[in-house]
């Protein structure tokens, strides 16, 4: 409503009507007269039809304002119009009752038929002549909103609405009738049936003069939305049939005339040009429009406007800043953004492209992003809020999660321009951690770095929204890319998996890749959206069970920021095969990490079959119901396990790469599911999906090395992978010199067996116990050409003391080893010196032998 009303004088005639009903009035200030009675103020404030039965009413006042004016008023018909139901607002009369013979103007709402329309009518007496009409059907169902009409010194007139009773008017129609040039009166005019005879609203009327255009229009740029597609922006509204005409509209290069001329009915100073020939890439473009005229009649002549055409390319608008938990607030308001960068020197349109955040997605209005700009994206209503830090595009539905998610943004045609999975853990700094701190990207042209490109914002307000980062740096990205596996999707399909993302045209090409034995080419490529790390090769000929594969790179590859890969990079795949108990061991367990470690368990795959950890399981084991007990798949995509590989399985791989040496940190992964494993000890166990059990082992920290001061940190190692996985005896510290854990490479206190051509034999014949990864055991290995045999096996100094019991009465096999560590039967190390390995072994036929080896230990 208008909060005042209004009538002022201006020599001899109104110069301007204003009249909000806030006085609860209308005889008065200004005075309407007519059928008075039938009209009341209501409790709204609005003049509204008060009568009964069926009849015409009127309500008229004086008005001399015709040219180069602007009527304005709210309306609402709460009924479906028809021919005897429907308003009439007269916008000239030269008379002030309004429902016999005059000469004037007058809109009409509401007329027979489904097709109810604004309509302009001229009237001469009784007779009417229709002069224009807007958008059909926009009154069928009744009507509320704001309405606004001009006429000019031409006599053209204009009709826009906004249905909202808002100010953000939208075309309807227009027309030119220039016969009268005079007017007295302006009113209202009501019929009605009985049902209707109170359904009738009106508010907020404004006349006034507006003032003279005599300026031509000017072009304030032209964008290029596709290589056939112009948008030319006016500075004031335009005449839309006189702009329509498309030979008004030439381009340079070629081109020519354009094919199609539209301007655009919601947005006035604004012309759609298409073109029948493309627009190439980056050339600079000159538009000549020989005229253009605005709604006042004004003409510009022979106006040239240069551009350069630039269609988006990837990483050309890239995601800048990332607003996911903006409370408790720091000086921000607190409401969730993304906010996009412009990397190139072309401002972009993002009409039509599509921005997804997690499992939910948007088409972007014609938006622009000018060069070296910023966009900010977040909810309905909330521009308004972070207007004052730059432009702002409101997007219903917009929320973004704070434990994570995947952000994207397509062009029209659907290429991925950019993308994002941003992470919580990447706010490192523990103060910032409860919310209220965007994520900041460090260097906008390194966009494809992930986490080690993005940093908590050190901006006092909480983040920079629409400027320069507060971390902004130069962070390039100088690391190579590299293939990191090769997995058969089925036999005809293999996959690759890059350590980060790709140039999508730099791979492809069919003859990019051989597939050796056979030097096989594959017949189709597909590279993966939106991150471009995965691709897929389809090859005509199967691959083949029993045969390991090798996939060759032929040309050079790069990654989004033009690192090249090398050509020498190959991969190994296999069909994999099932996974059967014996196959593969757990090899070694860190399972009391130190403080701020993490804990793990290393595979190795003592096999000589290909197997796939997505086709594994592990968890703790149940030593009462005989099966595992917490447990999870190890992987949900395919990582393959060739004959001799180690692979270490943990929750966190950054902190075990972090805490200990490895030479294949690749081989450290984070596992799907990893159970927790309790410093006092249990039992982990593998098995395949359908948990049929490969391997087991009970671990606790009676089975480290006693001398161990402190076992945090410390891995138990299998001193053999063929070891029995259930003896404690297989079992043994990880050494000091390897800093306690050898995770995905061979154990620290790894034993070879050789043939030694005897039945007993002990190597190394010398050793050192001390757990610094060198010669800490000793071992007996025995070979025997029958089984049965039980063994009792002293170890004795050299003055004939015995120092420890190794083996008592234990049945044999007709091979193995026995291990020891240098403690005797008290748990304290054996001085250096030589000393006595007394061996007897005996089977129920009563056939005894008795060996003695002699060995020596030295130096700690």
């Amino acid at each position: 409503m208008w909060v005042m009303l209004m009538l002022s004088f201006s020599g001899p005639g109104i110069s301007q009507v204003l009249d909000n009903f806030g006085d609860g009035d209308f005889s008065q200030n200004p005075r309407w007269q007519g059928d008075s009675l039938q009209y009341k103020i209501n409790a709204e404030g609005q003049l509204q039809l008060y009568s009964s039965g069926t009849d015409t009413s009127f309500l008229s006042l004086p008005n001399h304002l015709i040219d180069s004016t602007e009527w304005r008023f709210w309306m609402k018909l709460s009924f479906s119009p028809s021919a005897n139901n429907y308003a009439r607002v007269y916008l000239i009369s030269d008379q002030a009752a309004l429902n016999g013979p005059l000469q004037g103007y007058f809109l009409q709402f509401g007329q027979a038929g489904t097709n109810d329309a604004i309509t302009l009518y001229r009237q001469a007496g009784l007779d009417t002549f229709r002069i224009c009409t807007g958008s059909p059907g926009l009154i069928a169902a009744g009507f509320s909103g704001n309405v606004k009409i001009t006429r000019n010194s031409h006599g053209k007139w204009t009709i826009a609405v906004d249905p909202t009773g808002g100010i953000q008017y939208a075309f309807e129609a227009e027309g030119t009738d220039n016969v009268l040039s005079q007017t007295a009166y302006f009113g209202i005019q009501c019929r009605f049936t009985s049902s209707n005879a109170t359904k009738f609203y009106f508010d907020d009327f404004l006349i006034r003069e507006i003032a003279m255009d005599y300026d031509p229009p000017e072009i304030l740029k032209v964008i290029a939305k596709d290589s056939h597609s112009l948008d030319v922006f006016v500075s004031e509204p335009i005449d839309l049939q006189a702009s329509g005409n498309p030979q008004l509209y030439n381009l340079n290069q070629g081109i020519g005339n354009a094919m199609l001329a539209l301007p655009d009915n919601l947005q006035p100073g604004l012309i759609h040009l298409q073109f029948q020939q493309a627009l190439e890439q980056a050339v600079h473009y000159t538009l000549n429009i020989s005229e253009i005229q605005d709604i006042a009649g004004n003409i510009a002549y022979n106006q040239a406007y240069s551009f350069v055409y630039y269609a988006a390319r990837q990483h050309d608008i890239v995601f800048n800043e990332i607003m996911a938990d903006p409370e408790p607030a720091q000086a921000l308001p607190a409401v969730e953004y993304t906010e996009l960068y412009n990397r190139t020197d072309q401002p972009i349109s993002l009409g039509g492209w599509q921005y997804t955040w997690g499992s939910s997605s948007a088409v972007l209005p014609d938006t622009i992003i000018p060069s070296k700009g910023y966009l900010l994206l977040c909810n309905t209503s909330n521009c308004s809020l972070l207007s004052a830090y730059g432009k702002c595009l409101e997007i219903n539905g917009f929320s973004l999660s704070n434990t994570g998610a995947s952000l994207s943004l397509r062009n029209a045609e659907s290429m991925c321009i950019s993308w994002l999975t941003y992470h919580p853990d990447w706010i490192q700094n523990p103060l910032k951690q409860e919310g209220g701190w965007s994520l900041e990207q460090i260097d906008p042209f390194n966009p494809c770095a992930g986490a080690e490109n993005w940093q908590v914002s050190m901006a006092a307000a909480g983040g920079s929204p629409g400027a320069e980062n507060s971390i902004h740096a130069e962070n390039p990205d100088v690391t190579p890319p590299k293939p990191i596996r090769a997995f058969p999707v089925d036999p005809y399909h293999i996959r690759l998996v890059f350590s980060e993302s790709l140039d999508s045209a730099s791979l492809l090409q069919n003859l990019m890749f051989s597939l050796n034995p056979g030097n096989v080419f594959p017949v189709h490529t597909v590279l993966f959206s939106p991150d471009y790390r995965q691709l897929e090769l389809e090859f005509a000929d199967s691959i083949k069970h029993g045969i390991i594969y090798s996939l060759h790179f032929l040309h050079q590859f790069l990654d989004c920021a033009g690192n090249p890969g090398s050509v020498e990079d190959s991969l190994q795949l296999a069909l994999p095969e099932k996974p059967l108990r014996g196959d593969l061991v757990i090899n070694e367990i860190l399972f009391h990490p130190k403080t701020g470690g993490a804990e793990f368990a290393e595979l190795y795959n003592l096999s000589n079959k290909v197997l796939d950890l997505k086709d594994l399981v592990i968890g703790t084991y149940d030593s009462l119901t005989q099966a595992l007990d917490k447990y999870g798949r190890i992987s949900e995509e395919s990582k393959l396990l060739f004959p001799g590989e180690y692979v270490v399985l943990t929750d966190e791989p950054v902190v075990v790469q972090q805490q200990y040496f490895s030479p294949s940190p690749g081989a450290i992964l984070q596992s799907l599911y990893f159970p927790a494993l309790t410093d006092a000890g249990g039992i982990l166990g593998l098995s395949d999906v359908s948990l049929n059990l490969i391997d087991k082992v009970h671990f606790d920290e009676s089975m480290h090395y006693p001398l161990l001061a402190n076992t945090a940190g410390v891995s138990l190692e299998r001193v053999r992978p063929d070891a029995n996985s259930e003896s404690n005896a297989s079992w043994h510290s990880a050494s000091a010199g390897c800093g306690y854990a050898t995770p995905a490479y061979k154990n620290s206190q790894a034993m070879e067996i050789s043939d030694a051509g005897a039945d007993f034999s002990l190597q190394p014949r010398v050793f050192s116990p001390g757990n610094d990864g060198k010669n800490d055991m000793i071992m007996l290995k025995y070979t025997l050409s029958d089984p049965g045999f039980t063994a009792n096996v002293t170890i004795f100094n050299e003055a004939g003391m015995k120092v420890k019991t190794l083996v008592n009465n234990e049945l044999l096999g007709t091979g193995g080893f026995f291990v020891w560590n240098g403690l005797s039967d008290r748990q304290t190390r054996c001085a250096d010196g030589n000393y006595l390995c007394y061996i007897e072994i005996f089977n129920v036929l009563g056939n005894v032998k008795k060996i003695k080896k002699v060995f020596a230990i030295a130096g700690f």
